[in-house]
């Protein structure tokens, strides 16, 4: 599992198995994945997509892509040549990974969700690496934190008294 050196925090030793939710959502991941609005899915697949970005072989992760065609949208609209189109195992363990994540989102931190994301790729063999967990770890709690944390009035109140200063 991934190891973060010099990282400890009270949400470093969280497990699935220690959280009754979560435990019930993995189990029924293959359900829940219909509840995920497709908006939703177009993202994650553009998150995919930004994941293996880096990947050195083409079919590392298989040459399906239902999920891209499905839900490229969003993604055709920010993609600038950087991205890989994911493939379906990428894409899936992208989704369930976002599931669960919703569900512990409070209780973990980026160590211990890569952990949870390692665990999810191989319980469904989806062949993702520690790298890509890490990858997936950082956006989530990056977009947890920027939505939790509300935004300062400083800064736009700074901002006018200096335009008014100077008018």
């Amino acid at each position: 599992m991934y190891d973060e050196p010099g990282h400890a925090c009270s949400n470093c030793g969280f497990a699935i198995e220690s959280d009754e939710k979560a435990c019930e959502a993995v189990d029924s991941l293959e359900i829940l994945k219909s509840s995920v609005p497709s908006e939703t899915k177009s993202v994650l697949v553009y998150i995919a997509g930004y994941v293996i970005r880096k990947d050195t072989e083409s079919d590392e992760l298989g040459q399906t892509s239902f999920y891209f065609e499905k839900y490229r949208q969003y993604t055709n609209s920010l993609d600038r040549d950087g991205l890989k189109t994911p493939a379906d195992r990428a894409c899936q363990w992208t989704i369930f990974c976002f599931i669960v994540f919703n569900i512990v989102k409070d209780l973990v931190c980026r160590k211990s969700f890569s952990n949870i994301a390692m665990t999810l790729s191989e319980m469904f063999e989806f062949q993702m690496t520690e790298k890509h967990a890490r990858s997936l770890s950082n956006i989530f709690l990056k977009n947890h934190c920027y939505a939790a944390t509300p935004r300062s009035t400083k800064e736009p109140a700074l901002k006018r008294l200096k335009l008014s200063e100077s008018a």
